[in-house]
């Protein structure tokens, strides 16, 4: 077990992505340890180097070999150049105050027209902006940053009383993901519900969960992956065949690849939660079955009453996962939602 600021985990349970997130987020604090002696690196340790990077790779190739001379601080101005004897004095060479990152930046005169973009509100909110981001470039995350990444890391996994009998169980999985194109802000759930045998033609259903995604990776491949394996986690010892119904062609195809015999990368996209999926498939006593399922679909458009069997237990999931998105801690989501998408700064400087 390792601990981070988010709590312990284990190194070998982990996915490799969600190591790579831990690590890149205290990796800014070692940095900003290394460089404290430096005043315009002052705040590094609350900079979002992500944004940073889209943003510099949104130059032109000239523009980013300059911009990389503000970032790494070899940015000099007259007040450094005294130091090192190439300047006499620091006054600034485009008027007569003493010069600086911060003056050239947002005070020298000669540079006006630079900052005719920024309103009053926001040159005045510069005086109390980190030099990290006012004479670096650096954007900065958002103050919620951390609040919001502990809150999921906090949830805890639902263990589900394991099912008993020997009939066939139909089970219908589903994952929703809330801003899904905004991986910073995105928070996902998942549904499991329990349908009866389509040839009984009675359409009945019984949701078994639908809770918020646990964990620091939120998305919907996730959520849907999550659900499959909570199926089959419920299902570890049934001796009945079980039937797996979910929307996501891309976890049918992966969970027949294992089930044929496939392995899973160590280093794969969501490999803790595939190799325990492939682990319960090696154990189980009978059959385990999993099909795809059109999303989104409304059962009147069904062509035959399997169709709308699928289509109404589908959109049933679907429903309880959406649900679930908001059903714990929402007044905390969606603070901190608000938070996320007002707080992120960056100034071009």
């Amino acid at each position: 077990m390792l601990c981070d600021v988010f709590g312990s985990f284990s190194l070998f349970d982990t996915s490799f992505t969600e190591l790579v997130v831990r690590v890149e987020f205290q990796w800014t604090y070692v940095v900003a340890q290394a460089v404290s002696h430096r005043p315009c690196f002052n705040g590094l340790a609350q900079c979002d180097p992500g944004a940073t990077r889209v943003w510099l790779n949104s130059l032109e190739a000239s523009d980013q070999a300059l911009f990389r001379k503000v970032l790494n601080g070899t940015h000099i101005t007259q007040d450094g150049k005294k130091h090192s004897q190439e300047a006499v004095d620091d006054v600034c060479p485009y008027c007569n105050c003493s010069d600086s990152r911060y003056h050239r930046f947002w005070e020298c005169a000669h540079f006006t027209s630079f900052r005719q973009h920024l309103s009053a509100d926001e040159c005045d909110m510069i005086r109390d902006l980190p030099p990290a981001l006012t004479c670096c470039g650096w954007a900065l995350q958002p103050t919620t940053v951390f609040e919001w990444n502990a809150y999921f890391v906090s949830l805890s996994e639902v263990w589900l009383p394991p099912m008993q009998g020997r009939a066939t169980v139909h089970l219908f999985t589903d994952g929703s993901c809330v801003d899904q194109h905004l991986p910073d802000q995105r928070f996902a759930a998942w549904a499991l519900v329990q349908a009866a045998d389509c040839s009984s033609h009675v359409c009945q259903a019984h949701t078994l969960a639908a809770q918020p995604l646990p964990g620091l990776l939120q998305s919907a491949v996730r959520a849907e992956i999550y659900a499959v394996l909570q199926a089959l986690r419920c299902t570890a010892e049934y001796v009945g065949t079980v039937m797996i119904w979910t929307d996501s062609i891309a976890v049918v195809k992966k969970f027949r690849r294992i089930q044929a015999g496939g392995a899973v990368l160590t280093n794969g996209s969501h490999a803790d939660l595939w190799q325990e999926i492939s682990q319960l498939l090696r154990g189980t006593p009978s059959p385990r079955h999993i099909t795809h399922v059109y999303a989104h679909r409304h059962p009147d458009t069904a062509e035959f009453f399997l169709q709308e069997w699928c289509f109404l237990h589908n959109a049933l999931a679907d429903r309880m996962a959406v649900q679930a998105n908001f059903c714990a801690g929402s007044h905390i989501l969606a603070t901190a939602s608000e938070a996320l998408q007002s707080n992120s700064i960056h100034f071009s400087l």
